[in-house]
């Protein structure tokens, strides 16, 4: 039985819609060492999304804001194509 306190789980990953998702997906060009950027990455929605239908990517989200960037490092942590980084992107040299 659920108490006042208790709070929900909540799939974070799930924010993004897997129709979305499944499109953004079939738009990537299909090479080997693809590099996906998500500038301004949220929660990371799309990265861990994105990461389980094309594990053959890899999948780099900035974030400027603290929490949202912390959360999305969470939820990505053990997705070993994910990488998450608190930067402003603005100042991010994206040819590397």
């Amino acid at each position: 039985q659920k108490t006042a306190y208790e709070i929900p789980k909540r799939d974070w990953s799930s924010d993004v819609c897997s129709s979305d998702l499944r499109a953004l997906a079939r738009l990537l060009p299909d090479k080997p060492g693809l590099r996906f950027a998500d500038l301004g990455c949220g929660v990371g929605s799309v990265l861990s999304g994105l990461s389980r239908l094309r594990a053959d990517a890899g999948y780099h989200g900035l974030e400027t804001a603290p929490l949202p960037c912390l959360l999305a490092w969470w939820c990505t942590r053990r997705l070993p194509a994910c990488r998450v980084r608190w930067h402003d992107f603005w100042k991010q040299d994206l040819g590397r």
